[in-house]
Order: structure tokens, then sequence, then C-alpha cells
């Protein structure tokens, strides 16, 4: 019976999470904006025809301009001629004669390329070649959130082991609501904190400046490293912690009994105990920092050094949501890929 208690959380999880995700993701290999807003003009294509009359009568129908915005990624000045076109349309005769444009071969390849719903083009203009400007963002963003995932960890396993030598109560409670403490605040306000701290003016530099030194420590990855790092602290901190109080204590004395040193004990005994603690706690950052936006977009100042960045500009700004979505798929596909082959060097765990 109890098996069943899982029902009503796994039909909320997939009406509210993975279908609306799986929808919008779709637009990423399939779109039929040119098949629904031309339907005349797709159906003379797909037969191998480039009919002018059929065109017209599309661009009759208000639907057509959805074309607008959507063949602009594709065409450059298609927004200006489809635009231009509708608006007079109930005029015009004859499309070439009113702008010669409508004559361009390349306008009609890519009117006839994009009758076909089904398209990997997305995902191509990502991983055409090593110097897509996608490509090097892509792996801009890999190379940065596994940098600030190395660091993180690294800070958070001296404090975690820290943690498991407070012996007095009041002490450990105060440390511990000193890590959390980002939890209990608002996202935004604590960037807003680091913007104050970090900006030439800020007060890191003002006191550098008493020792005529000044940091460059805002708009570039060392703001993006300091944020970030202190965002995703505490979820490192606390898996570390986890496993270091599960250690049986009585193994390090074993092993300082037959003669081991300090260093030989943590080498073979004690870290190896807390590697499921470090794993993770290093995919729990590293899922966490790869999806950042605000955090680069302010302290980064907004030069695309994150994926993120690039999706939503394609989503607010140039409205191209099947590249978008194929960004966003490709992030999707790394972590599930990372998470995989985590889950089978950890399967072990996991047993009964």
């Amino acid at each position: 019976m109890k098996h069943w208690l899982i029902f009503p959380a796994a039909f909320l999880l997939v009406i509210f999470f993975v279908f609306p995700i799986s929808t919008m993701l779709t637009q990423s290999f399939y779109n039929t904006t040119i098949e629904t807003s031309l339907p005349l003009t797709t159906q003379q294509l797909k037969n191998g025809v480039v009919d002018y009359e059929a065109l017209r009568q599309d661009l009759t129908d208000e639907k057509a301009r959805k074309v607008i915005n959507y063949i602009n990624h594709y065409y450059p000045g298609a927004r200006s001629l489809f635009a231009k076109t509708i608006n007079n349309i109930q005029d015009i005769d004859d499309l070439v004669e009113f702008d010669s444009r409508w004559a361009d071969p390349g306008l009609w390849k890519v009117l006839e390329y994009e009758t076909h719903s089904f398209t990997a083009k997305n995902y191509t203009k990502i991983f055409e070649s090593v110097d897509s400007v996608y490509f090097k963002v892509l792996t801009q963003t890999l190379i940065i959130s596994l940098a600030i995932t190395l660091v993180t960890v690294l800070l958070s396993y001296p404090l975690a082991y820290f943690l498991t030598t407070v012996t007095n109560r009041w002490h450990f409670v105060l440390i511990m609501f000193c890590i959390l403490l980002p939890f209990f605040t608002s996202y935004l306000s604590r960037l807003v904190a680091w913007l104050v701290l970090l900006q030439k003016n800020g007060l890191i530099n003002q006191i550098l400046s008493n020792f005529d030194m000044s940091l460059n420590l805002m708009y570039n990855t060392a703001g993006i490293f300091i944020g970030s790092v202190y965002i995703v602290l505490p979820m490192a901190v606390l898996p570390i912690y986890a496993a270091m109080r599960n250690i049986d204590m009585s193994l390090i004395k074993t092993g300082s009994i037959v003669g081991a040193n300090k260093y030989q004990v943590f080498r073979d005994i004690y870290f190896p105990l807390t590697k499921t603690g470090i794993y993770n706690a290093a995919l729990l950052v590293f899922m966490t920092v790869i999806g950042f936006y605000t955090t680069p977009a302010l302290l980064g100042g907004s030069k695309g050094k994150f994926i993120t960045e690039q999706i939503v500009y394609h989503m607010e700004v140039s409205l191209n949501w099947g590249l978008a979505t194929a960004l966003t798929s490709t992030l999707l596909i790394i972590i599930l890929i990372i998470f995989y082959f985590y889950s089978r060097a950890n399967k072990d765990l996991y047993r009964d």
C-alpha cells in the first residue's frame, strides 16, 4: 500500500514539471511557424514550386505576422520586408515589383528549408565548429563552473572538518548559523551586497587604497567566482560534514595505533571515507552553478560569459525560441550525463 503514496507526487511532477518543460524543449527541433503562418506557400514549396500568388494570399492573413521575427533570424532584413509588404498587401499585385528582395533565391531557400517541421539547425548552429560563438560560450561556462566547483569543495572540506571538532553546542549552533545565513537572505540582496563590496570604489578597494593597492573585482570572471562561491558554499559544506559525521573514529585510532602518521591516516582512511560527501557536494554545486544567470549578469558585466545569458537573450530579445531551447537542452543533457556517470561510480552506496 505504501508504494501508492508516490503517485500524487509523480502526478504533480509530470503535470507541473515534465510536461511544460518537454513541451518547451521540443521547439529546439520541431517548429511549425512557417507551415501554420504561410500554409499555401508551404504547400507549393513542398511541391518544388515558388508561387508568388500563394505567398500574396498568405500575407493577406493576419497570422502571417508571426513569421516576421522568426524569418529575420535566418534572413537579415526579412522583418522590414515582411512588415512593409503585409501593411500594403491590399494594394500589391506583384510582389517582385513592390520589392525586388522577393525575387532573391536566398530568401526562398530559407522559406523552403523552414517548411520542414523537424530540423537540427539549432543544434548544428551550436556545434557547427569550435569557433562557433555558442560553442565557445558553452565551453567557457563548463570551465568556469568546474573551477568554481573545485574551489568551493576545497574551501568546504576544512570548514566541514572544523565543524566536526566543535564540542560546545552553542559554538556549533553559532558556526552553523553563519554557514546557513545565506539561505535565510534574498539571493538578489546578497548579490547587491557584493556589488557594494567589489566595485571600484567599494569597501574592499577603499581598504586596499590605504596600502596604495587596487583590485579589479567587478565585471569580470573574478566577480563571478567570488559571488558564486559565496552562494554555493553552504551546499558543499553540508554534504561533506554529513559524511564526516558518519565516520567511525575507531578506525582513525586504529590507524594511529598500527604506526601510521597523520598524513597516512588521512590519505588511506579518513579521506576515502569522505569521498561520498565530496562527490555529493561537487555534483550539487556544479548543477547549481552551471545554471546561474543573475550572478554572471550582475557581477560579470553581462558579457556573455555564461550560456544562460545567451538563452535569456534569445528568449527575450531576439525571440529565437528554437535556439534558446536548443541551448537549454544542451545544458540539460550535459547535467544528465554527469549525473549518470556519478550514479554509476557510486552505485554500490545505494544497494541494500
